[in-house]
């Protein structure tokens, strides 16, 4: 009777397997392509669909802005795409897309 030693070795010579891939740690990648993004458009109802751009809202100097967390202010300079706005007695840098600052 063969023992278990033995026919393992008898299986890699026939096979052509190593240790490494009787562990089933790189045998069942071996050969896989990497994936690639669907040509198929999604379905309108789908949970993973994209979600659209937000609009980059325009704002020029004097502007009257509301902010959720500061109130009322007046827009003092533009940066790029910062904003900065004048609530009260300070001035606040805000990002140009935060969902927080609304144009009035």
């Amino acid at each position: 009777m063969r023992t278990a030693a033995a026919i393992l070795a008898a299986f890699r010579r026939a096979t052509g397997h190593t240790d490494w891939d009787l562990r089933g740690v790189r045998a069942h990648t071996r050969g896989m392509r990497p994936r690639q993004q669907s040509s198929r458009p999604r379905p309108a109802t789908s949970p993973f669909r994209s979600e659209p751009t937000p609009e980059r809202p325009e704002y020029a100097v004097d502007d009257r802005v509301t902010h959720d967390r500061h109130g009322l202010g007046r827009v003092v300079r533009l940066d790029g795409d910062r904003v900065d706005v004048r609530f009260g007695s300070q001035t606040v840098s805000v990002a140009v897309t935060s969902p927080r600052l609304h144009s009035l």
